[in-house]
Order: C-alpha cells, then structure tokens, then sequence
C-alpha cells in the first residue's frame, strides 16, 4: 500500500475525534431492547431507582449522564427524581471507556443472570 492510499494522521484522528464525540453523547450504544426496558420501567415504578445514574462533573462532557440515561429517561417518563451521582472526568476518550464498560459490563451479567435463571428453572423441570 504506497503512502497516497494510506489515511493521513489527521484523517486518523479526526475520525477518532468523530468517534469518541458519538460515544461522548451516546450514538454509538444501543438502546435496551424493548423487553427490558419494559423490565426496567416495572422494576422502577415498584422499587425506586436501586442505583444512581452518574453524571459528569467535567471538564469532558459535563452534565452528561455516564450511566443510567434510560433509568434517567423512564424516571422522567414517570414523573420521579432520578437519584444522581457526579464523577469526575478529565476527558472524552476517559468519558466514553467509563460509558462503555459500565453498560457492557450491565448487560453482560444481566444476559448471564437471565441464562442462569432460565438454567436452574430447566433443572426444575427435569
């Protein structure tokens, strides 16, 4: 590949620029499917929000939520507080590894617990 087919540095990282501005505001995860937002709206309405959402204190993306925009939505939905937290972050890529971990490591253990459920409900019917 000769360097007139290679992307320039800044090409590079103006794309990456591009990419942690999506992740910043949340355009690059998927919402919750519609069976669990459903089971999260319940959950709220009966219990309350068990775990606050976090918002940036900054100085990258502050008063963005980091965590918990749809329990921050269903709650707005509803009519209730939302109870929040503030966390600092020094920047946008820092902003954006926090959004990402703390909703794939969410959504892995609750695909984990719901295999986990329906594994011991499949003993019960042996």
């Amino acid at each position: 590949m000769s360097s007139n087919e290679r992307p320039s540095e800044d090409g590079r990282i103006k794309r990456a620029e591009a990419a942690v501005g999506r992740l910043c505001f949340g355009e690059e995860l998927p919402p919750l499917a519609p069976d669990q937002r459903a089971a999260l709206r319940s959950s709220i309405a009966e219990h309350g929000v068990l775990e606050p959402a976090v918002v940036s204190a900054g100085p990258a993306c502050a008063g963005e939520v980091a965590d918990g925009r749809a329990r921050t939505e269903i709650c707005a939905e509803l009519g209730i507080a939302c109870p929040r937290s503030e966390r600092r972050f020094a920047s946008e890529p820092e902003f954006a590894l926090y959004r990402l971990e703390r909703n794939l490591k969410r959504r892995l253990s609750n695909s984990r617990s719901a295999s986990a459920r329906a594994d011991g409900f499949r003993d019960l019917r042996a």
